[in-house]
């Protein structure tokens, strides 16, 4: 989701990682729709779901993009769960963690703005300054 710029050359602030992935976790934990109601056996199922995707996913860049015993995956990037990112919001899904909710819009506009200046501030150091 939230990683290096470029060709993974351009890092943001460490500062910065932290406060996306707490925007990102606490802006799901604080959204609330009654439509929205699962039982603990679908988590535990989507949980099961989401480990065999990752798992998979591990095995197949391992074996991609590396030497035999190689002790890291290479190439691991935040953009390979995009597509899974619905599924583990929704397990973060919670009703009863929703008094911040009234002021969701506004934090949502503050992030997105924090984010797309930040963005634009590294990259314009990193190759114009």
């Amino acid at each position: 989701f939230i990683g290096v710029l470029g060709w993974m050359n351009i890092v943001l602030s460490p500062y910065y990682y932290v406060f996306a992935y707490l925007s990102i976790f606490g802006i799901a934990l604080s959204d609330k729709h009654s439509v929205v109601k699962l039982k603990p056996y679908i988590k535990l199922i989507l949980t099961i779901c989401i480990l065999s995707i990752i798992i998979l996913f591990s095995v197949t860049m391992y074996s991609s993009w590396n030497n035999v015993g190689d002790a890291m995956i290479a190439n691991w990037q935040g953009r390979y769960f995009i597509p899974i990112a619905p599924i583990i919001l929704l397990l973060l899904y919670n009703q009863r963690i929703f008094k911040w909710q009234k002021y969701l819009p506004f934090y949502s506009v503050v992030f997105i703005m924090v984010s797309i200046l930040l963005t634009i501030e590294t990259i314009y150091q990193q190759f114009y300054s």
